[in-house]
């Protein structure tokens, strides 16, 4: 069985789509691409919360 999504069918990028989950344990995420030569790296930013009302 595959996933067939219109849009994914449609782009052409290698490009990943990762999500980046609020370290503050809220349910506030943030979605971002990243290049598949890196997948094996961790992304760590600081992103707003507005859960929190600050930078996590």
């Amino acid at each position: 069985m595959f996933f067939t999504s219109p849009v994914l069918l449609r782009s052409r990028s290698k490009r990943l789509f990762v999500q980046l989950k609020s370290a503050a344990m809220t349910n506030f995420c943030y979605v971002t691409r990243k290049s598949p030569e890196k997948k094996n790296f961790r992304i760590a930013l600081r992103k707003y919360d507005p859960g929190v009302n600050k930078h996590v």
